[in-house]
């Protein structure tokens, strides 16, 4: 591997850590309080603050986008201009999930119906994945880092094309099965066809 690629590489381990700095609160961390938007605004900032870089917004969430939010239906509207730990966990999920996802997708993930024992169950499950997929891409840029790769992929181009591959084919995968939730009742049976 090249001076030039090592560089690279540490940049991206450098990225990954930074992103590995900035874990998910727990469910039990949100907090109880229910919040206003400029709070929310806060509150959310902190916890996706490292996503700012890559969208080259000044924040990762506006009340703008909430607002949307709850028009499409994707979270439970506010009630006396406040915002609930459901709430919250809700637009996590969105601001994390849009950036991979088309939001009719997430529409058949998380809606204003949802229970709250439903959005916490959710929530629980989606920070257990992007924990695990935070420690297999750093994983893997340790791998890359630490032992010497073929030949065909000692640029860091070809390690962009692999991921970006890879983010196509997870995001072509989670957007049909999004698609197919439609066929089946809440409890995971198969629905009448009328």
């Amino acid at each position: 591997m090249n001076n030039s690629e090592t560089k690279y590489i540490d940049k991206l381990k450098s990225w990954a850590e930074t992103v590995g700095n900035h874990p998910l609160p727990d469910w039990n961390e949100l907090p109880e309080l229910e919040l206003y938007m400029d709070q929310v605004i806060i509150l959310t900032g902190r916890y996706l603050g490292y996503m700012e870089p890559l969208t080259g917004d000044d924040k990762p969430v506006t009340p703008a986008m909430i607002n949307n939010y709850v028009k499409m239906g994707l979270m439970p509207p506010p009630v006396k201009k406040k915002y609930s730990r459901c709430q919250l966990a809700c637009i996590i999920i969105i601001c994390i999930l849009k950036r991979s996802l088309t939001m009719s997708a997430i529409q058949k993930i998380l809606n204003k119906d949802m229970a709250p024992a439903d959005i916490e169950r959710l929530y629980r499950t989606f920070t257990e994945n992007r924990s695990a997929a935070l420690s297999y891409v750093t994983d893997q840029l340790r791998t890359r880092r630490d032992k010497n790769i073929a030949e065909d992929e000692a640029d860091g181009e070809s390690y962009i094309v692999r991921l970006a591959v890879i983010a196509d084919f997870c995001r072509f995968s989670a957007e049909k099965l999004a698609g197919d939730l439609s066929i089946y009742d809440i409890d995971g049976s198969e629905g009448d066809d009328e």
